[in-house]
C-alpha cells in the first residue's frame, strides 16, 4: 500500500510537467507547420512570378512582328533624309514610352509581393492566437484567403498592362508631335486607370484585413473572458 502511494504521488508530480511539455510540443509542431505553409506560399509566388515574366515574353514575341512591321512602315512614309531623322526619333520614343511601361508594371508585381508578405504575416499571426490562446479568429481569416485571391487577380490585369505594346501611328510623318502625345495620354490613362482601380483598393483591402484581424482578436479575448 504504502509503495501504491509513493508511486501515485510520483506520477502526481510529473503530471503537470508532462503536460506542459506536450503542450509545448504540440505549440512548436504548430509552429512548424506554419513556417511551412509560409514557406509554401513564398514558393507558389516565385512560381506565379516566373510564370508572369514567360508569359509576357511570349506574348512579347508574338507582338515583335507587329512591331517591326510598323518600323518598316515608318521607313517607307520617309520621303527624304529629315523624314528618316523623324521616323528614326519616332522609333526611338516609342520604345521609351514602351520601357516605362515595363518599369511601372515591374514597380506593381513588386508590391503585389510585398502585399503577399504582409498576408503571410497576418497568417501567422492569426494562426498563433488560435494556437496558442485558443481565439476564435475565422472571419479574419476568411478575408485574408479572399485578399489572397484579389492578389492573383490584379496580378493578372498588370500581366496585360505589361505586355502591352506601344505603337505610334501615323498618316504622315509631320504628325510625329501628335502621335507621341497621343502615345503618353495612351500610356498615362492605362496606369492610372491600373492603379486607381486594382492595386490603391487592394492596398486599402490590406488596411481593412488587417483592422478586422485586430478587431476580431479583441472579440475573441472580451468572449473568453
Amino acid at each position: 500500500m504504502y509503495l501504491t502511494f509513493v508511486l501515485s504521488f510520483a506520477l502526481l508530480a510529473q503530471g503537470p510537467s508532462a503536460i506542459v511539455d506536450d503542450r509545448k510540443q504540440e505549440t512548436e509542431l504548430r509552429q512548424q507547420e506554419i513556417r511551412q505553409q509560409m514557406e509554401g506560399r513564398r514558393q507558389e509566388v516565385e512560381l506565379r512570378r516566373q510564370e508572369t515574366r514567360q508569359q509576357a515574353e511570349e506574348i512579347r514575341v508574338q507582338k515583335a512582328e507587329e512591331v517591326r512591321q510598323h518600323r518598316e512602315e515608318l521607313r517607307q512614309q520617309a520621303t527624304d533624309r529629315l523624314d528618316e531623322r523623324r521616323a528614326q526619333a519616332v522609333e526611338r520614343l516609342s520604345q521609351r514610352v514602351n520601357f516605362i511601361n515595363d518599369k511601372l508594371t515591374d514597380g506593381y508585381f513588386h508590391r503585389l509581393d510585398s502585399f503577399v508578405n504582409v498576408l503571410d504575416k497576418m497568417v501567422l499571426r492569426a494562426d498563433r492566437m488560435t494556437e496558442e490562446r485558443g481565439l476564435d479568429v475565422s472571419s479574419a481569416r476568411l478575408k485574408i484567403d479572399a485578399a489572397y485571391a484579389a492578389v492573383n487577380t490584379a496580378r493578372e490585369r498588370v500581366l496585360e498592362q505589361k505586355t502591352k505594346i506601344y505603337v505610334v501611328s501615323l498618316e504622315n510623318v509631320e504628325a510625329v508631335g501628335q502621335a507621341m502625345s497621343s502615345a503618353i495620354r495612351e500610356l498615362r490613362a492605362d496606369h492610372n486607370r491600373l492603379r486607381d482601380e486594382t492595386i490603391m483598393p487592394l492596398r486599402e483591402r490590406l488596411k481593412s484585413v488587417l483592422e478586422e484581424l485586430k478587431n476580431a482578436i479583441v472579440a475573441a479575448e472580451n468572449n473568453s473572458l
